[in-house]
């Protein structure tokens, strides 16, 4: 049995329209094409590459397709399929001849009718390509899964991540299987899961002595020094209960370091790149003194989640199941459990007079549209439940998952049109220091639902459209991401792109600078955002803020820092402390909304940074003169100082 992708279809034809429709549509079959333009090329080809079967034209310079074909035969295996095609030769007489002389399945003629051709190469490869592997996921709409159904998932997942992981031990847990899961990276290291009862007994990973002499010292149990010496002296034996045995450590630690190691090695699991995953089930596992129960694993798996996954990453998984409704899970009655959870009291409301046998079904995207529903806390409660099971979902009617596709496919698109190929791939979750084979893992699984021509019946001609220029725009950045050369030429693109933009803006700064040099306030502020959207810097964006509180003069404090206090937090402070414009810009706001002493000590620190910083000193001397005229404030000055000190104060935390 092989994968789809690696069958390789040779297509031989001189004409380049031609040969490259051909490989574009058996590359979106999912097949793998290699071209030619005559017949040197394809005999080259044929005799280093693996090919399983071809499309010759018989009209080729310098020898025939036909005799090409006979040709290539004797290096091709035995059964490798043959299709002819040909503008020219539309006798029967000469398709026949050259069918019985080449032994081809088929003669086509041009124009080529490519949903024929392709349906050909599926019909014959049937029996030769692998079933395409399901997802874990698969399981979130299966609200029973035995024992033997989970197994039975496992064995056909291609390839899963270590964020996965939390999903896939719940499960065999809440099912209160016993087992072990063995995982493998791409790095070919092992690790290992126990399970006994439903119940997290052990972890295997490598470095597990340098987890638990990490969490002795940071739990106050010993210091380095002690644990360093007795490990020193005694490499083979387990630290915790040697330790215990040498009285350096009191007998209840075992259970405290025992817990709060699979705890930690939990998360470090959720951290691991692609894995292949396997589970024997072992119904004779014992259950140790020390292990988590699911009870015990669920904060910790909500802290991992909340750390770990981004709000967009959950919204774009879940667009696949927001037309699903939500039923009752296996471990539904662990919904009390976990009911405290601050994000999870909104999700409990929300499902309320929904989940029971004889109540009305709500599905997620009716959840997010409730009254008073907030979007970030309900997918990331749906989340930790679909990974308890406390719910899964049902199945859509064939109308609602057509319409679900067609919303999904133009989000998508919208999401991702105009975007560079990092930017594409970081849609699907992967940063731009990606490998190469989890961009290919990621495009494989975008191409099993988004193939053009395996997208599916009933899609409307503009849905239909618009996943072929979505498709076609995720192939393009995967072309350039997986390809070295294009890769280098893109990112010097670039570099040159943004050299150019930064050169843009530096010359719209200084217009902007200009007019501010004039009181021309709105006019510099247009500028300075102007530049700020060509290429944003720490200038501009102080610029933008200098500009902005020169206009907001007069207006109530209050309503200044609700204005510019976003733009003031864009930047750094920590990495600015040494810049005096930064410093100039902060004290006027500090000086616009009442905070005198902190502008004045900005405005000089900005000195001390440029004695000749004329604007710092002028709106120092401002702040003094005003202070002398002023040594006896108001009992309602002062009180609005109060206020607005401490607005800013709380603010800044």
């Amino acid at each position: 049995m092989m994968k789809k992708s690696d069958v390789q279809i040779l297509v031989v034809d001189d004409e380049e329209s031609v040969r490259n429709s051909l490989v574009a549509s058996i590359t979106r079959a999912g097949f793998s094409a290699l071209s030619a333009s005559n017949a040197k090329e394809a005999k080259s080809i044929v005799q280093v590459k693996s090919i399983n079967g071809a499309i010759i034209d018989c009209m080729l310079p310098m020898i025939n397709g036909v005799d090409l074909a006979v040709d290539l035969k004797t290096n091709m295996t035995s059964d490798a399929p043959i299709t002819l095609m040909s503008g020219i030769y539309k006798d029967s007489t000469f398709a026949e001849d050259a069918i019985r002389k080449t032994q081809a399945v088929q003669f086509l003629h041009k124009p080529i009718d490519m949903a024929s051709y392709i349906e050909q190469l599926e019909k014959t490869f049937s029996s030769k390509i692998e079933k395409p592997k399901v997802a874990i996921h698969a399981l979130l709409a299966n609200p029973e899964a035995s024992n033997r159904q989970q197994q039975k998932a496992l064995e056909q997942i291609e390839e899963m991540t270590g964020s996965d992981i939390p999903f896939l031990i719940s499960l065999f847990m809440g099912a209160e299987s016993s087992g072990h899961l063995t995982l493998y990276t791409e790095e070919e290291e092992l690790y290992g899961v126990s399970m006994a009862k439903g119940n997290l007994c052990s972890i295997d990973m490598p470095n597990k002595d340098k987890t638990v002499k990490e969490l002795l010292v940071e739990l106050g149990f010993t210091d380095d020094v002690e644990v360093n010496a007795f490990t020193t002296k005694n490499p083979d034996i387990d630290i915790v209960e040697g330790m215990i045995a040498e009285n350096l450590l009191s007998p209840h630690v075992r259970k405290v370091i025992q817990v709060k190691r699979l705890e930690k090695e939990f998360e470090e699991l959720t951290r691991l790149g692609n894995l292949k995953v396997s589970f024997a089930f072992d119904r004779k596992a014992k259950l140790p003194n020390e292990h988590l129960s699911l009870k015990e694993l669920a904060p910790i798996l909500r802290n991992i989640i909340l750390r770990n996954i981004s709000a967009p990453f959950l919204q774009n998984f879940y667009s696949e199941w927001r037309e699903n409704p939500i039923r009752q899970g296996q471990s539904y009655h662990f919904l009390s459990e976990v009911i405290a959870f601050p994000e999870m009291v909104q999700l409990e409301k929300c499902l309320r007079g929904h989940l029971g046998e004889e109540e009305e079904e709500v599905t997620l995207k009716e959840l997010l549209q409730k009254e008073g529903a907030i979007e970030n806390n309900l997918i990331y409660a749906v989340h930790l439940c679909a990974s308890l099971r406390i719910v899964v979902f049902g199945k859509q009617t064939n109308k609602e998952q057509i319409k679900a596709k067609e919303q999904k496919i133009k989000k998508m698109y919208d999401s991702l049109n105009g975007k560079d190929p990092y930017e594409v791939f970081a849609f699907f979750g992967l940063s731009k220091q990606a490998r190469k084979t989890e961009i290919e893992h990621t495009y494989r699984e975008f191409a099993k639902t988004n193939h053009p021509d395996k997208i599916g019946k009933g899609l409307t001609e503009e849905a239909l459209e618009i996943n072929n220029k979505l498709f076609s725009l995720v192939t393009s950045a995967y072309d350039i991401l997986t390809d070295q050369e294009k890769k280098d030429e893109f990112e010097e693109s670039i570099r040159r792109r943004a050299a150019s933009s930064q050169l843009k803006a530096e010359n719209i700064i200084a217009s902007g600078q200009s007019l501010m040099s004039k009181d021309q306030y709105k006019e510099a502020l247009e500028q300075f955002k102007l530049a700020d959207s060509t290429y944003s810097t720490d200038e501009s964006v102080l610029g933008v803020l200098w500009a902005s509180i020169k206009l907001a003069q007069g207006r109530h404090p209050e309503e200044i820092v609700k204005r510019l206090g976003p733009t003031l937090d864009r930047l750094d402070a920590r990495a600015l402390r040494k810049n005096p414009y930064f410093l100039f810009v902060r004290g006027l706001y500090y000086k616009t909304i009442g905070l005198g002493q902190e502008a004045a000590s900005d405005f000089s620190s900005a000195l001390d940074l440029d004695p000749n910083y004329i604007l710092a000193r002028r709106e120092l001397s401002s702040l003094k003169s005003t202070s002398s005229k002023n040594t006896n404030k108001s009992i309602l000055t002062a009180d609005l100082s109060t206020v607005i000190s401490g607005l800013f104060k709380g603010k800044k935390k």
